[in-house]
């Protein structure tokens, strides 16, 4: 867990999602941290649905999401 004094100047997530989205919580102090998220529509790892849940779930949980689906 991050201490809010060493505050994140923002997250880059490439090709990525979170499984446990529904467990996950922010430190407190820390929900302003901008996300930039973005996924490819053929990932053959990672699904694209996989991301766009992700996606949804830190739009409810993280003020600054920027959300890029990527066309291959």
């Amino acid at each position: 867990q991050l201490p809010v004094e060493e505050k994140l100047a923002g997250l880059l997530v490439m090709s990525g999602y979170l499984p446990g989205a529904s467990k996950f919580r922010l430190t407190a102090g820390l929900e302003n941290v901008p996300v930039f998220h973005c996924h490819g529509s053929s990932d053959p790892v990672v699904r694209p649905q996989w991301a766009q849940m992700t996606q949804s779930g830190l739009k409810e949980k993280v003020l600054c999401v920027l959300c890029t689906p990527l066309t291959n």
